[in-house]
């Protein structure tokens, strides 16, 4: 009985060693690809064998080298933080050659890291480089950025983002400026008026008539439906950006007579105007007076 339990002990020891022991494996295996990659300076085929064994087992050597393979390709930021974890974890005897090499490559990263402050305002609510997001408010606000295209965005609810994209040296030092509240998204307004006859007037601008939609700007607008007969309704409209506002208008039948409806004299001066103008257009010439002596005398005089 004591010699199986021995035997059960000895065998699930083993499962973890041999299971480590194939971690080993994968891990130098990536390690080995990786390297050989990064002498074909085939940096990114480098970076994706190197971080498998990273994941694997993190060792002095696998950082050194990811550290090479990412400044290859341009991930400054990133090299630099694989050196200075090897820098933490290496066997200072066993790797004093490559700690020496690791300080210097993190003097040439840091003096190309390029310098941006973004300055924001319009009421950002997010502010975001390359798609992450890096503040949640207007102001000034520091990145540190490898070389290279960066997208630069401020974000606010129902205003288009604010975007730039800059193509950044090394060492750069820039300023990128966004207004997050320069352009508001369009709003629209569907207006339904009843009689279907009613015109519809919208900033002074005849639109429609019984039924209307379409897109309005931002602001306060003065909408007036009219039709006769009936009174006449006037509507102040506050259109916040990407808004959209149904609004329905039943005119009442007005109480006054015709006569004392502003459209019906509007148009009875129209039509006596014309008449006036036809009147006058239409009488025939008259002969000049006759110049005497004097110029003025009058064929009434004669």
């Amino acid at each position: 009985m004591k010699t199986r339990t021995l035997l059960l002990a000895l065998a699930l020891c083993a499962i973890p060693c041999v299971a480590f022991a194939d971690d080993a494996d994968a891990a130098r295996e990536h390690f080995n690809r990786g390297v050989a990659l990064l002498d074909d300076s085939q940096f990114a085929g480098a970076v994706a064998e190197l971080e498998k064994s990273r994941s694997i087992r993190e060792t002095a050597p696998v950082l050194f080298n990811l550290g090479l393979a990412c400044r290859g390709v341009g991930r400054y930021l990133d090299a630099l933080d694989h050196f200075r974890r090897f820098l933490a974890i290496r066997d200072v005897s066993k790797h004093e050659k490559m700690a020496g090499t690791a300080r210097t490559l993190i003097d040439e990263l840091q003096a190309a890291l390029v310098q941006v402050e973004v300055r924001v305002s319009g009421g950002a609510t997010s502010v975001r480089v390359d798609g992450k997001q890096v503040a949640q408010r207007d102001g000034a606000h520091a990145a540190v950025l490898d070389p290279g295209k960066h997208v630069f965005e401020a974000v606010r609810e129902g205003y288009e983002p604010a975007a730039r994209s800059v193509e950044l040296k090394a060492g750069a030092r820039e300023q990128v400026t966004l207004d997050a509240g320069a352009k508001p998204k369009p709003s629209r307004i569907a207006v339904d008026a009843t009689p279907a006859q009613a015109e519809i007037w919208l900033d002074g601008k005849l639109v429609g008539r019984g039924r209307y939609q379409g897109l309005i700007a931002v602001g306060t607008r003065q909408l007036r439906v009219v039709a006769p007969g009936h009174d006449p309704a006037d509507r102040t409209l506050r259109v916040n950006p990407d808004s959209r506002q149904q609004i329905s208008i039943a005119l009442t039948q007005s109480s006054r007579p015709i006569t004392k409806q502003w459209w019906f004299w509007a148009g009875g001066a129209a039509v006596v105007a014309g008449s006036v103008l036809a009147a006058v257009l239409l009488q025939p010439d008259k002969p000049m007076p006759y110049e005497g002596s004097l110029g003025f005398v009058s064929e009434a005089l004669r």
